[in-house]
This record gives C-alpha cells, structure tokens and sequence, in this order.
C-alpha cells in the first residue's frame, strides 16, 4: 500500500536528513554506498497523486516536501494585472488568465476545492522546507515581452522572500531562460525546448537542460557534453521503471516524474550496489 511504501521512504528520508539545502546534482552523502551517481526526483507539479489532491496545488507541494522529493515543480502565469499565479494551463473554466486580472481569477478553484493559488502562496510553503526545492515553470505567454515580464517578476518575489537557494527555473521560452540567466548567473536555469545543444545553451549563459528521454536517444553525446560545461541534466517523464533505469544508466542529474515514490524505490534499487 502507497502509505507503507511512504513509511518506508521517510525512513530513507531521515538517513539523509543532515544534507544540506543547497543545490546539488546528486546525494553526494550516498556515494560510498552506490554504484552509479544518484538522481534527484522532482515531482512534476507536485506530488498530487496522494490523499485526494490535484497538480499544482498547495497540497501538493505540501506532499512532496514531506515525502521528501528533492524537488516540486510547478507553473505560472502573469495576470493583466501583474499578479503571479498557479496553473499549467493557459485557461481555467474557459478564463484566459494571462487577459484577466485577480480579482476574476481569484474565484475559480482547482479540483481539489482549493481556490487558484497565487506563485506567493507557494513561496510562503516553500519556507517550511529545509530540503525539498521549488521548480519554477514560466509558461509561455501570448508575446515574448510578456513571457519575460512573468519571469523576472517570479525571481523577483523569490529574492524578496529570501529563498533563491531553494528556487529553480524552467520554460520553453529561450527568452525567457536568457533573462533569467542574466538577472542571475548563479541560479538554476533549465531550457526545456530540446532543439539547442548544450554548447548553444552555455554560450547563452543557460547552465541547465530539461529534455524528454527521446530528445537524448537521438543526441547521445549531451549529458556528456552538458556535464563537461558543469550543466545540469534533466530528464522528464520518468514514469516508468524501464524509463528510469534507462537515464540513470546515462547519468542524468535529475529525474523529472508523475509518479516521485515510484522513482525513489527505483533510484534506491538500481543505485545500489550489489
């Protein structure tokens, strides 16, 4: 049963529970017990697969802070009137958020009967973890500027919140992810087009990558090459045990999934040493 395989994973938790919030790539307390590098497990748009929730909601990335998923992705988008808000989606009940201000979005509620979280929301979440990070989807607006002004205002709050440490950033907008880079060099910034290599993202001053299992198949020399510039490496969609030994065989730095415990019980046996 899920709560047993959870019991089991907090037992897990608690061995490593010293580890420091920091960004890292890999458990690097775990070393001298595996054989392999050891991938994070971020929980895409948190972990809602679990008592009655739904994607990116507070509950969610409640769940997978106490899971302890070393990461919880979600997204975000701009209203009119510059609040930051919680959907993937570009619509919700047929309201275009991003030609929509506040006081309209803040009516509408998620599956789970939570109203639409504001990005604030989160970030308020975000401070009773000392371990699990926030990833930052910046969705793609109706234009470039629009996309950009979403982003920078998301790094702002979380500079303001005093959490950058705890926070990564993720889109398909190139733009985007260059803005991002540039307002901080230090801060984790994964492209997730796929079409640029990792040569081309570096020289972008982008120091991550996020790409589907597929996209690595037919460019086999990127996680080496990404690695060898000191990028991070994400795959996405790691919803299969055949999926997830597969990148972990390759050496990916993170593992990107709908389904965080099974990817924990994966990671713990194939990492192991026989």
């Amino acid at each position: 049963m899920l709560q047993n395989r959870l019991f089991v994973l907090a037992v897990w938790l608690i061995a490593v529970s010293s580890i420091s919030a920091k960004s890292i790539d890999s458990i690097q307390i775990w070393h001298d017990k595996y054989q392999v590098k050891v991938p994070r497990v971020l929980s895409h748009r948190g972990f809602y697969n679990y008592q009655n929730t739904t994607q990116n909601s507070r509950a969610s990335l409640r769940n997978a802070i106490k899971l302890g998923a070393e990461g919880s992705e979600m997204d975000i988008w701009l209203t009119s009137d510059n609040i930051l808000v919680v959907n993937h989606d570009a619509k919700r009940y047929g309201l275009v958020i991003e030609k929509s201000t506040w006081k309209e979005v803040k009516k509408l509620r998620l599956d789970n009967g939570e109203r639409l979280p504001r990005f604030k929301d989160f970030l308020k979440i975000l401070k009773s973890s000392n371990y699990t990070h926030l990833l930052v989807e910046v969705k793609r607006h109706s234009t470039k500027e629009r996309t950009v002004e979403a982003a920078l205002a998301a790094m702002q709050a979380v500079e303001k919140a005093g959490l950058s440490k705890m926070v990564e950033y993720l889109s398909f907008s190139l733009p985007a992810c260059k803005a991002l880079a540039q307002r901080d060099p230090s801060a984790r910034v994964f492209y997730l087009g796929g079409d640029k290599s990792p040569r081309e993202l570096y020289d972008m001053g982008i120091n991550a990558m996020n790409c589907k299992a597929s996209v690595y198949r037919k460019n086999p020399s990127w996680i080496k090459e990404a690695h060898e510039l000191g990028m991070s490496v994400t795959a996405r969609g790691m919803n299969t045990k055949k999926i997830i030994q597969e990148m972990i065989h390759l050496g990916v730095d993170n593992l990107a999934t709908d389904f965080p415990v099974q990817a924990m019980e994966v990671r713990e046996t194939f990492c192991k040493k026989k």
